[in-house]
């Protein structure tokens, strides 16, 4: 219909080789997502982490909470928040995400870069954070 949206766009980065040694997570990529949606005026960065953190509960796809979540400034000043959680994938494998939620004029901006949990989440945990802070939003 000619009022919807697209909410997400999905870039998808190279099959991970190593990613055959995890049990069911033999397709697995890494991969950011760059999500955009209104919400209500009234919500914040807090309240908005903490309602999509219990939907993932409520889903059983939620493996470990966000822990203490991060004030930062993206790109052009923006203020953010940044996080990360494991959710169990399709095949139970446990995947790591990085997400930075901004909110601004009764939208939410969220970038989330996801990779397997553990080592090859460690190992580009640095390169993901520069990548989704330096992302100036609209």
């Amino acid at each position: 219909p000619m009022d919807w949206q697209i909410a997400s766009i999905i870039m998808v980065g190279p099959p991970d080789e190593a990613a055959g040694q995890v049990p069911g997570a033999q397709n697995f990529q890494q991969n950011i997502v760059v999500v955009s949606e209104r919400i209500p005026e009234e919500e914040t960065a807090e309240t908005y982490v903490q309602k999509q953190t219990a939907k993932l509960k409520e889903q059983k796809a939620l493996y470990a909470a966000p822990g203490q979540l991060e004030k930062i400034s993206v790109a052009g000043s923006r203020p953010a928040v940044l996080f990360e959680h494991v959710v169990l994938g399709p095949n139970g494998e446990r995947v790591r995400q990085m997400q930075v939620v901004s909110l601004h004029a009764g939208r939410m901006h969220a970038l989330i870069a996801s990779h397997l949990d553990g080592p090859r989440f460690a190992a580009h945990r640095n390169n993901l954070r520069k990548i989704l802070t330096g992302v100036k939003l609209p």
